[in-house]
């Protein structure tokens, strides 16, 4: 009898049950993505009815590659939200450790080729040995994936990706006039936005951010819905925003990570932001920390008003 995944789909959506293998080693870690794709994913599959998530890791090493791998700690549980064709898709993926029982079975280095099935389709897989060196620097997804590479934790981590219609990209000057209307929008979050003064030379920054390419949007539909600001120099996140309304959706972590693909790898970041127990410091207090800020210094600004510096170790 042939096996059923667990992978439904009505009109609109799609719900996909999947476990993925995270195989690392000498500082590499093995990554998938089919021959036409420019973006990386984890190997794995979709469960089966009747199948454990250890069964259904060892068939899809074997199907794929052709590798006898064990199974080790369950690491991380996502909830994923992407486009599948042209509808929605709510996925449910496992993340596990594993590790090869057979080394000579596979090359430990560069790229080789496998197969996937799905739906009565065979695609051809490329499996390359990514460093992890430069984990942050690589198209992969989920992207929240990235972070959670580069720092190591003993507990299993939950997290929730959603990937939108929207774009991130470095500001142009055709982006000045939709940047500041939503600075105008927020600017009651933000101290020293209060008078036009202010926001005059507010866009002076933003016109220089520009002309050094370091000012990242982000938009959907034409419109910006996200800002970022950031330094070379200080290598430091200078400033960034999301609108109320598009929030929780992403945005600011993919501003964040295009950011840091920027950035020298080999030196530390830092950020500002509102105090603690300062109402509009909630959100990007535990965003920073998802990232792997840590608490560093209590600071006050020009107007004296207090902030808080969190510090990204890269070294």
């Amino acid at each position: 009898m042939s096996k059923q995944d667990i992978l439904f789909k009505t009109e609109k959506h799609v719900f996909s049950y999947r476990v993925a293998g995270l195989l690392m080693q000498n500082d590499k870690i093995l990554l998938q993505r089919p021959n036409n794709d420019t973006g990386y994913a984890f190997p794995g599959g979709h469960v089966s009815f009747g199948e454990t998530h250890e069964e259904t890791l060892i068939r899809e090493f074997k199907e794929e590659m052709g590798v006898n791998i064990k199974v080790g700690s369950l690491k991380w549980v996502g909830e994923l939200f992407f486009p599948w064709g042209n509808k929605d898709c709510q996925q449910i993926c496992l993340f596990y450790l594993i590790s090869l029982a057979d080394e000579t079975e596979i090359p430990l280095s560069g790229s080789f080729w496998g197969t996937e099935q799905l739906e009565n389709q065979t695609f051809k897989l490329e499996f390359s040995w990514m460093p992890l060196s430069d984990i942050l620097k690589t198209e992969l997804y989920p992207i929240e994936s990235k972070q959670l590479l580069t720092k190591y934790s003993d507990t299993v981590e939950h997290f929730i990706s959603i990937e939108q219609d929207f774009t991130i990209q470095m500001a142009t000057n055709d982006d000045l006039e939709l940047w500041m209307k939503l600075v105008k929008f927020i600017r009651t979050n933000f101290p020293g936005l209060e008078t036009e003064e202010q926001l005059q030379g507010y866009q002076k920054t933003v016109e220089k951010n520009i002309g050094r390419r370091t000012a990242i949007c982000a938009k959907q539909n034409d419109i910006v819905v996200g800002i970022l600001l950031f330094s070379y120099n200080q290598n430091c996140l200078s400033c960034m925003a999301v609108h109320p309304a598009y929030r929780k959706r992403g945005i600011a972590s993919a501003m964040i990570n295009k950011m840091l693909s920027l950035l020298p790898d080999d030196k530390d970041i830092w950020v500002s932001t509102f105090r603690e127990n300062d109402e509009k410091g909630i959100a990007p207090r535990a965003l920073y920390k998802k990232f792997g800020f840590v608490l560093n210094e209590l600071f006050f600004d020009e107007n004296n008003y207090p902030h808080q510096k969190f510090i990204l170790h890269r070294k």
